[in-house]
Parts: structure tokens; sequence; C-alpha cells
């Protein structure tokens, strides 16, 4: 985790035998003698308890252990009541992860973990190195989302129609990104998400008018579409962070500058610097970033603010559910043919009925993988005419294809999920 200048201090710890209390955002665990390369003593029995800030989890790594399975290092996590819950259980010989840490990472869900390591009589070993980080918990919101199953070929979705229409000025493009006619905005077919449940969705605005979506990935990072933002310069876009409706704009957030992908016609990406950095709380928090692209078939969710029929778009935030398509299916004539192109994939349903449109472009498409939300994509473009059509399935940007640029331009500051 990085380090604002001044806060706090490396903390790393040794002492044994009584309990030690760490609130240093990072630093590393040892087992006595792990310094000089000597053996831990027979009957040891050492207690730490990491304390992150509220509403930051504690990610441990587990960098050198050599423990004999007689004896034990137990991780636990305190839990919101109070009670200890067992994380890992770890023992064995001369195991290094140094170089393959998430093999071994291991993710708290509160800001209080607690490691107890004990030794028997008769076993001796080297120990161990431990590693933690206090981080804000990407791609776990406060109010889990109320996602629903999928039964048979499609999930049943009520319609939902909005009393009020808005209609946005569009720019004049001096960018030539990948938008076929008319963007993808607003999700049809889908259902009013719980409110604050999809904390890390952003509402771009220019003029007063909603223009597109956007993730938060970062306190002072936002990723959207590049052909969203390509033709304003910073002093011509607001964002409006922590709402479920929009129906009146507070725009709580500026940014300080737009940064489009090297290669926009491939990856349709663009990241936002906030003017301020972001307080992360249950209402506001980043989503993950994704290790790999997704199989065909993989189900992932779409947020938006908008249609659920042309010309009347919702003022609260909708949700639904679509599955990724594969490759060589979306590229068939009958289907999206040559217009599947660059560093995309398509999701929808071969019968249609479900899918982005106008108004969502920049918003995530979103998976669930080991308790996190990432977002895997990014609202591209859709074909002309009505949403949701059959064999007309919306497109989304890969973001794990941009993993190096996104790392590259915030300075390794973005967790993956």
């Amino acid at each position: 985790m990085r380090r604002a200048a001044g806060q706090y201090n490396y903390q790393t710890i040794k002492a044994c035998r009584r309990k030690v209390v760490l609130t240093a955002p990072y630093g590393d665990i040892l087992s006595p003698g792990f310094v000089r390369h000597k053996r831990y003593p027979n009957k040891e029995s050492c207690f730490w308890v990491i304390k992150a800030p509220k509403d930051m989890i504690i990610r441990l790594i587990p960098l050198r252990v050599d423990i004999a399975c007689d004896d034990s290092l137990d991780i636990y996590e305190l839990t919101r009541s109070r009670k200890r819950k067992l994380l890992d259980s770890i023992c064995g010989r001369h195991i290094t992860v140094a170089d393959d840490q998430d093999a071994a990472v291991i993710h708290s869900t509160t800001n209080t973990i607690i490691v107890r390591f004990r030794s028997n009589r008769k076993s001796r070993a080297l120990g161990f190195k431990l590693h933690y980080s206090a981080i804000v918990p990407c791609g776990r919101p406060f109010y889990q989302p109320n996602v629903w199953p999928v039964v048979g070929p499609r999930t049943p979705h009520k319609p939902w129609t909005s009393k009020k229409k808005r209609r946005t000025k569009r720019p004049k493009r001096s960018f030539v990104a990948r938008v076929l006619a008319k963007n993808r905005q607003h999700v049809i077919g889908g259902t009013e998400a719980q409110r604050h449940s999809w904390p890390w969705l952003v509402a771009i605005v220019c003029d007063w008018a909603y223009l597109c979506s956007g993730t938060i990935i970062h306190k002072h990072w936002i990723l959207t579409a590049a052909h969203c933002v390509a033709a304003f310069k910073t002093d011509q876009v607001r964002l409006d962070i922590g709402k479920h409706s929009v129906s009146n704009f507070t725009l709580n957030s500026t940014i300080s500058e737009i940064i489009l992908h090297p290669s926009p016609n491939m990856s349709d990406l663009a990241l936002l610097r906030l003017s301020k950095d972001l307080e992360f709380n249950h209402i506001v928090s980043p989503a993950c970033l994704p290790r790999s692209n997704l199989r065909p078939g993989t189900m992932g969710f779409i947020t938006g603010w908008g249609m659920t029929k042309t010309e009347h778009p919702s003022s609260v935030l909708r949700q639904a559910a679509i599955p990724v398509v594969r490759p060589n299916v979306c590229k068939r004539s009958d289907w999206l043919g040559d217009l599947v192109k660059g560093k995309v994939f398509c999701a929808g349903y071969a019968d249609g009925g479900v899918d982005s449109c106008y108004g969502d472009s920049g918003g995530p498409f979103m998976t669930k993988s080991s308790d996190v939300w990432c977002v895997n994509g990014v609202v591209s473009f859709g074909v002309e005419g009505d949403c949701a059509q059959p064999r007309k399935p919306g497109v989304y940007t890969k973001v794990a294809d941009s993993l190096e640029w996104i790392q590259q331009t915030t300075n390794d500051s973005i967790e993956i999920g």
C-alpha cells in the first residue's frame, strides 16, 4: 500500500509473550529468532492484533513460512459482533511465496486481524515472516446488491418506465471513437438497484446534463469510456458521486485531468483524475480491477441511470444481468459481424430483451470473484436503432487488456481484485 508523506511509520514486530497491537498502515510480523536465522524456541506463545482504520480491511501475505505442523500459526479476524473468525491456519517447511504473493494472500472483511503463534515442546523450525497492509476494500459494497439467480435462458425482469424525459445534448466530436450511430447508454429490461449497493458508480455530467457513467477504481481515479469525455475539457466535466437518484444533480466532484487510452479506437477507455481525493465510506468505495478476461457464458451485471424505452430515462439507478457472448458468435454476419473490432467483448441474450442502451456509456460490466466485484468491461457501443434487439448485444471494452496502461498511468496505485 502506498503511504502519504508523514503518515504513520512502517512497523516490524517480533516481540512475543505479550499482546502486541499494530496500528501502522503496513508492516511485518516476524517469529522469534527469524532475523538471526535461528529456530524459534519451544513452548513459545505470540499474539498480535492488527487494527486498520474504520472502513478499511487488512491484506496479509505470508512472505516466508517454515513452521512445524505440530505447532500453529492461526489467522483470525474480529467480526463486527466482536467474535473471532478463523481465516487460515498455516504450517509447512520452506514455503516461499514472495514471487507469487497472490497464491497465499489473506483478506479480512473487517478492520481487525488477530495473529496467534504457538509452539510445542518438541518441534522447532525457522519460523515466519508475514507482511500486512491496510487497504480500501475495493469491490466490497456495504450494502449487498439485490442480485438474483438466472432462471432458464433469461432472468425474468419486470418492465419499468420513468415518468420524466431528459434529452442529453451530445458534443460535436473531434475524436473518432468506437461509437456506432448512437452510444449505448441505459439499462433495458432491468430492475431498480438497491440504494447504494453499487457504491463505485459515478454519473458524469456536462452543462447540467447527464452524459455518461464511470467507475471509481481509486480515491482519485475514475474509469470511463474515451468517447464519453474526448470532446471535453476538464472544466466542462463534473461528477455526481454516491447517488442513487440523479433527478437533481449535486455535482460534488471535479476533475483535474482527462487521460485517454493511447489506442482509443481499439480500447475505448479513459481515466479521470479527481481534483480532490475521495473519502471512502459505505456509499462511496472503489471497484476492483480484474486479473483476466471473462470466459463466454459468464454472467455479469450492468447498471445505469436510464432508459427502459427510447426517450424515457430513469432517474434512479437500475441493474440487469447478461451473459458474455462467444466471440465467434458475436462476429457472425447475422449478429454484429465486422463491427466487433479491437479489445472488446459482447454481452447479451440471443433473443434480446435485456441490454445497455442510451445513457450508460462508460459504465461498468461487473462480475463477482472471490467475494469482490470487479469491473471487467466498460460500456462502449451498440448498433443503431432500438436497444435489446435479438442478436444485437452491447459491446464492452476489455479492462484486463489495459491493466498495464492503467497501472502505469496511476503509478501502480490501483488494486487488482
